[in-house]
């Protein structure tokens, strides 16, 4: 087959191949990458939704944590006074709250006053049935003991009314000390409305199922199933999550459904697609290409190629050569035909050079014998005569080649007495030796000669060569009168100074070390080991230090007690250094006695100021104990204080909103076609709106006082957890909606990842935390945009900013906002009156210090304000363990 036919059925099979793998190979790779997408982010979803959940026994449990530490409530239990239940355990406080049930328990498990409400007319009604027996001494809701101390309950209940969310805490006194006297439970069921609520916030069509009733099969099989969540994607264009939520015994309590869309798996499907049909047509594109390009750069000079090879071989000229155009394999396979033609060429023609680079051998090593600068001659080691002598030889005798050619060498080279050769008569294979050279006129001349056997034209022969060693005699005169001029600097140097040998022996001694040990030099050079002059327990140390120096080459440095040879004891810096290319050490001695006893006496000084200070330190260490006392009182004011407004508040809040339920439902039907009437309903109506708007921005400055003294106090219950920031900024935004939504000029832009480090904190104060910085910017902004961003700045640092448009705040304040009560000189243009309690800020930096990050403002009057919080990741924290480990 010619290679044109076969290349184009190649390009055919591979082009039809390409394409069926290409399709197989998108729909496995990018269909299922799609499709694990999808369903990481509805898994996501079905975790929010758990998440929501969670957070309502949260707030419950909240509640109940307020409730149980109060004093209050801590008589109640032994008092049974009718007045706590007048003013707190009514309507009001259910509607407030959203509860379904309140219960004050003594530690059997008695109740003292169990409540529950009517979800149709809002009245008081018995408790939930099945509730009060699990209440009971060992059943599920009764706290567990641990270190002395009742522990908190709370999760889900599946009871006959529905699934109910509880929490229980002991009862104790508002400063939380014990012992504990009853329980205070609280709970409230899911129905409708608390569905309705996580359906607006997750923002996706939510139904919830009880496992003991009729529900989906998919729903079924998850019950019967050890997971947790169940997807149903047989539906191209919708899908189904279900997510089961265990309840207090373990068992499923509750299934969440939520209906998905299905735009990522469609897209999926519609990218495969194009992805194919251009694949399939980029190559064919590409085969015609390479079909045009092979026909052009390969198989047409391929052909000729062969032409040109057939016609050389018919007529074998060594000056003919294959001739092809550009600059490829073909051109270099033509070039080495040619070269290889040059080669058999050149062959022939070396053939004949090397002949004559023979005849030119002997002559040049003829001259090399004579160019080299070292005396060499030929002796005949029967006769032991010299046969042949270079120049240089000659030029050091001073003799003609004919005077010394036919000359016995023990004459010239080597007066030594005849018969006592090295090499012929003492069977040495060589010598090498340092002998004298007899000059003309009898002159002598020091040398170094060697003497080899050689073979000349199959004649054996003594080679001996010889160099002028004056210089070298010359240069070890002069080293001897450096060593002598050195020896004495060595003597008269200022330090004390000593020589050691490797063993450590005293070789030489100068006249400074004299003075420091008391000794002559020549009693102690070769007679004492350095180590003698010091203590006993350190000489193996000392010993050890020498051998640092002389092994690594490096000088050693040592604070030691040297002892004289009177047995005085002085107090000295050792400097030990080993001299390179000899083994000895240098051993440098400084008397530091002096300053140590000065050292010592500053040290007896600073005791004395340490002493000092210690009294001083005592002093303030008692003030700071009875600024502590106070502190504790000011948290115990502000925590008694707390609850008793907070009691008839939520009285006010719950009575408010049972009115206006009244009038809407008995009056505005009355006052419908009366236009006086109407007026006057709907004046009382707004009386009860304004009373609930405030009752709420009252009941927001009790919590921020709580919060603030519970953070400073250290009494506030952190629930650190590791979680995604994006799912709390996305909760922080639609929080924020109905309060925005009254400003139609401002909206919210959200700029961030879905996908961000994780970070280890209380979701719940992080939502405190991005809910008030967003609150203050619809606050002061009247119209554009308030931008909600978060990126990691830097490996392991995630950073929020809140941005607005607002009125901006002055540089000398941007430090004193931060600071407890502060209200910005800026007010609002609007209201002329300070906006909020002056506390959101304070909290907020001390939620951001209390995880290690830093919050501050960026801003400018008139421009906007940028609030930044700089929080660190999970990451960090593992990278500051590692250093710490480290």
């Amino acid at each position: 087959m010619r290679l044109r036919k076969a290349t184009i059925l190649m390009l055919i099979g591979s082009i039809v191949a390409l394409a069926l793998i290409l399709a197989a190979a998108s729909e496995l790779i990018i269909g299922s990458g799609f499709d694990e997408l999808e369903v990481e982010r509805d898994e996501q979803n079905l975790q929010r939704a758990v998440r929501l959940l969670h957070n309502e026994v949260d707030g419950i449990d909240t509640l109940v944590l307020d409730w149980s530490a109060w004093d209050a409530a801590y008589d109640f239990v032994s008092s049974h006074n009718q007045k706590f239940i007048d003013q707190n355990i009514i309507p009001a406080t259910f509607e407030e709250q959203g509860l379904d049930f309140i219960g004050v328990f003594t530690l059997d498990g008695a109740p003292v006053y169990a409540v529950g409400v009517d979800p149709d007319t809002g009245e008081l009604a018995p408790s939930p049935e099945g509730l009060l027996a699990k209440l009971e001494p060992g059943r599920i809701l009764y706290p567990a003991e641990q270190d002395g101390e009742l522990q908190p309950v709370k999760g889900l209940l599946l009871l006959e009314g529905g699934p109910f969310l509880v929490a229980v805490r002991p009862i104790v006194k508002s400063s939380g000390e014990g012992p504990a006297v009853g329980l205070l439970v609280m709970g409230k069921f899911v129905n409708q409305e608390t569905a309705a609520g996580l359906e607006e916030s997750l923002g996706l069509p939510l139904a919830v199922y009880r496992p003991d009733r009729e529900m989906p099969s998919l729903a079924k099989a998850l019950v019967q199933s050890p997971a947790l969540t169940i997807l149903d994607t047989t539906d191209h264009h919708a899908a189904k999550g279900y997510v089961e939520i265990k309840d207090l015994y373990g068992n499923p309590g509750l299934v969440i459904e939520l209906l998905l869309d299905r735009d990522i798996h469609l897209q999926s499907h519609r990218t495969i697609r194009y992805f194919v049909i251009t694949m399939v047509g980029a190559m064919l594109l590409f085969s015609a290409l390479v079909l045009l390009f092979i026909e052009t750069r390969v198989l047409s000079r391929m052909a000729s190629l062969n032409r040109q090879v057939g016609k050389l071989s018919a007529n074998p000229n060594l000056q003919t050569r294959i001739q092809l155009d550009s600059d490829d394999e073909l051109t270099e396979l033509a070039g080495g035909i040619n070269s290889m033609l040059d080669k058999i060429a050149e062959a022939r023609d070396s053939m004949y050079r090397e002949l004559d680079a023979r005849r030119s051998g002997e002559l040049f090593l003829s001259q090399v014998f004579d160019a080299v600068k070292a005396g060499i001659m030929l002796v005949d080691p029967v006769e032991f005569t010299i046969q042949d002598v270079n120049s240089f030889a000659l030029t050091l005798m001073g003799r003609t080649r004919e005077e010394v050619v036919g000359m016995r060498c023990h004459g010239v080279v080597c007066p030594a007495e005849a018969g006592r050769c090295p090499v012929v008569d003492l069977g040495d294979r060589m010598d090498h030796s340092v002998r004298e050279l007899i000059a003309a006129g009898g002159r002598t001349i020091p040398i170094l000669k060697s003497v080899n056997r050689v073979q000349r034209n199959g004649k054996d022969l003594l080679l001996e060569t010889f160099i002028d060693i004056t210089d070298i005699r010359d240069a070890e005169n002069a080293l001897k009168l450096s060593e002598e001029m050195y020896r004495t600097v060595f003597r008269n140097t200022g330090a004390a100074s000593i020589i050691v040998d490797m063993a450590g022996m005293i070789t030489m001694a100068n006249e400074q070390f004299e003075v420091l040990a008391g000794v002559k030099a020549e009693e102690v050079e070769l007679r004492y080991f350095w180590m003698d002059f010091f203590p006993q327990e350190t000489q193996r140390a000392l010993l050890a230090l020498q051998e640092v120096a002389q092994r690594e080459g490096r000088a050693q440095h040592a604070m030691l007690t040297f002892r004289t040879v009177a047995g005085e004891e002085r107090y000295v810096r050792a400097l030990l250094a080993k001299l390179p290319g000899v083994n000895v050490c240098v051993i440098s001695l400084q008397d530091l006695t002096e300053q140590q006893q000065t050292e010592k006496a500053l040290r007896t000084i600073q005791q004395e100021l340490e002493e000092t200070v210690s009294l001083r330190t005592k002093d303030l260490r008692d003030a700071v104990e009875e600024l502590k006392e106070m502190d504790q009182l000011k948290s115990a004011f502000l925590s008694s204080a707390s609850h008793e407004l907070r009691t008839p508040l939520t009285s006010v809040l719950g009575y408010a909103k049972l009115l206006k339920r009244t009038l809407r439902r008995h009056f505005w039907p009355l006052a419908k076609h009366k236009e006086e009437l109407e007026h006057i309903v709907q004046e009382v109506e707004t009386n009860f709106t304004t009373i609930e708007r405030e009752g709420r921005r009252l009941t927001q400055i009790i919590d921020d006082l709580l919060d603030l003294n519970n953070i400073e106090s250290g009494s506030m219950a952190w629930r650190d957890e590791v979680f995604n920031p994006a799912d709390v900024l996305d909760e922080a935004a639609k929080a924020i909606t109905p309060a925005l939504a009254k400003k139609e000029l401002v909206h919210l832009v959200s700029s961030y990842q879905r996908r961000l480090s994780p970070v280890r904190m209380d979701r719940l104060r992080l939502f405190q935390l991005l809910y008030n910085l967003l609150d203050n910017a619809v606050k002061f902004t009247h119209q554009g945009k308030i931008v909600l961003s978060a990126k990691e700045q830097v490996t392991g640092i995630l950073e929020i900013r809140v941005e607005d448009s607002g009125m901006g705040i002055a540089k000398d304040e941007m430090e004193s906002i931060f600071d407890k009560f502060y209200q910005t000189q800026s007010l609002d243009s609007l209201s002329e009156k300070p906006l909020g309690t002056g506390l959101g800020l304070t909290i907020c930096r001390r939620i951001v210090e209390r995880y290690g990050g830093r919050i501050w403002v960026e801003s400018e009057n008139g421009k906007g304000s940028t609030f930044i919080v700089r929080l660190p990741t999970v990451e960090a924290e593992k990278e500051l363990r590692k250093l710490a480990s480290e």
